[in-house]
């Protein structure tokens, strides 16, 4: 049995924890025992995933904030390393991967992992000066280096090092986003949207990262074009409140649908005839794979890695045009059709973002590194 612990800040529905349950899933258990450390936030319900994980007989380890006391965040995590006899660490925070690798190589830990999962991201001088002094020791206490896409991993590691940098795909279970006609009627008679309502969307955190504002500027600008339309937003986060003001300053109220987090976004992203995702930067965002999966038309920002491009039905566009240029684009392009929809995920799959196959390859190389015999 090869034991494996993912350190992860939390297990709700975010991205990076959104693929390593996917892929936990879909890992075969007989061989492999993952569990979970994540950050404790007092006052905050238990994350999303958190059933689903012990439901798969892992063990969940929730520790003090790295942001509350960084040195009791180490000890703890520390503690468990140490106990947990694992033949595998893989963390998932960036440079502060290596104050955590740096226990695991203490405590003979033989294959310890850094893995990035976004580009560009800035999140203040003294958190930026601090990943700075961390990336030598995470250099010297990493084994293996992963990312989700290749802007990820240079954003970690630098383009000298790209190529020692082994891609880990943000796979989806491709069935689960199929295009659905019968979902799409269901969906529209829940939310009150009518069949001929032209519907944009977009799922993520309402924050800075995201350019939440910016996506309402859309719609603002859309519905000048087209006020037969409504935007749903699935998410929330520290901006919502901004969003909310922005929605009904310019008297959106009655046409966006704030949806909050949920657990249905699959049936929900039949209902989009519209996916925007105007980020400031990304990594390689899974909601975009499961958009496209679902046969969406999707309009990104140019600041988005084009790894992601996997169909003709997703278009790049620069910040810098502004609202309006965006607006006019999207109202000028016809929406998929029904057929086209339903067959957008073979594309998908066949572009090697399949969960069960992705799966099988992560087992792979968990046993390479290892040294541990294993079948192709």
């Amino acid at each position: 049995m090869i034991r494996v612990l993912h350190i992860l800040d939390e297990l709700n529905t975010g991205g990076a924890e959104n693929i390593v349950v996917s892929y936990l899933s879909n890992i075969d258990r007989t061989n492999f025992h993952w569990d979970f450390v994540c950050m404790n936030i007092p006052g905050k319900k238990n994350g999303r995933l958190e059933k689903v994980i012990e439901d798969f007989g892992c063990n969940i380890y929730k520790v003090t904030k790295k942001q509350k006391n960084i040195f009791k965040n180490w000890f703890e995590i520390d503690k468990i390393i140490k106990n947990g006899n694992y033949d595998i660490v893989h963390s998932h925070l960036y440079e502060i991967s290596a104050i955590y690798l740096l226990s695991a190589r203490c405590h003979g830990v033989p294959v310890r992992i850094a893995h990035s999962h976004s580009s560009n991201e800035n999140r203040g001088l003294k958190v930026d000066l601090l990943r700075l002094l961390l990336k030598p020791l995470l250099n010297s206490v990493v084994t293996t280096k992963c990312a989700c896409g290749i802007d990820a991993g240079i954003s970690l590691w630098g383009k000298k090092e790209i190529e020692k940098v082994t891609i880990i795909n943000n796979a989806i279970n491709t069935s689960d986003f199929k295009y659905s006609d019968e979902t799409n009627k269901k969906f529209r008679q829940l939310l009150n949207i009518k069949d001929d309502t032209i519907v944009l969307g977009s799922v993520g955190r309402l924050q800075k990262q995201k350019n939440s504002n910016f996506l309402i500027d859309i719609f603002y600008e859309f519905r000048k074009l087209n006020s037969n339309s409504v935007l749903i937003l699935v998410g929330e986060g520290e901006d919502e409140d901004k969003v909310k003001n922005n929605i009904i300053n310019k008297g959106l109220t009655d046409n966006v649908l704030m949806l909050g987090r949920r657990n249905d976004v699959n049936d929900i992203l039949n209902v989009f005839d519209h996916f925007i995702l105007p980020s400031l930067y990304e990594g390689l965002p899974i909601v975009s794979i499961e958009a496209q999966c679902n046969g969406i038309k999707c309009w990104i920002s140019d600041t988005i890695t084009d790894e992601m491009c996997l169909s003709e039905d997703i278009k790049r566009i620069p910040l810098s045009k502004g609202p309006e240029y965006w607006a006019k684009l999207i109202n000028c392009s016809e929406i998929n059709s029904k057929g086209k929809r339903e067959n957008s995920h073979l594309l998908v799959a066949r572009s090697g973002y399949e969960i069960s196959s992705e799966a099988k390859k992560l087992e792979i190389f968990y046993k390479k590194e290892l040294g541990v015999e294993y079948e192709v």
